[in-house]
């Protein structure tokens, strides 16, 4: 009898454990590297940010500064973006969602810069893997109105090691505009509240 009510409480606990959910509301910071095109290759830092409104809307929010030096020419990249997402529960486990974004971008080379505005639009899925693990797979087109268009994916993973803090890492790979190919990734650590 004994047997049969640690047996029970052990599988309850691993089916609340299961039970996590998934976090619209939280704050990380992030080491990220792109491989561009042409062999340029950018390191540098982000933000990001993400707040739930509540009936399954949130909002988000990113900046980055990534930077080259080839040759002693020494490039300067900065990206905003600003949107707005939903979810929609697939199970328990999984959220379909759907996010629309307004991009700003600065690039600054040999002293001149220029800039762009555009927007991007994605959906994916997220999905618990474990009690302390999710994963993420999105598709995104991108559109900047000067220099173009483009489509890329992105594959997530997120590490809770506490109830408030977490380890994450991405891949992205595509085109972020037509003939520009790029490869991302990032790791950092996310706080949710």
């Amino acid at each position: 009898m004994k047997n049969s009510i640690l047996a029970i409480a052990l599988l309850a606990a691993s089916a609340s454990a299961g039970a996590a959910e998934l976090d619209y509301s939280y704050v990380q910071v992030e080491y990220i590297h792109l491989a561009e095109a042409y062999d340029v290759e950018l390191d540098g830092a982000g933000v990001r940010g993400s707040v739930e409104l509540g009936d399954q809307w949130y909002l988000t929010g990113e900046y980055a500064n990534t930077q080259a030096s080839e040759f002693g020419i020494d490039l300067d990249v900065d990206t905003f973006a600003i949107g707005v997402g939903h979810y929609s529960p697939i199970s328990d486990t999984a959220h379909f969602i759907g996010e629309v974004s307004a991009l700003s971008g600065e690039a600054e080379i040999l002293g001149y810069s220029d800039s762009d505005y555009g927007y991007r639009a994605g959906f994916g899925v997220r999905w618990l893997m474990g009690a302390n693990v999710e994963g993420s797979a999105t598709g995104n087109y991108t559109s900047y109105r000067e220099i173009g268009s483009g489509f890329h994916a992105n594959l997530g993973l997120h590490w809770k090691f506490s109830k408030n803090f977490g380890l994450v890492a991405e891949y992205q790979h595509g085109e972020i505009v037509e003939g520009l190919g790029e490869s991302r990734y990032s790791v950092g650590l996310r706080a949710r509240f």
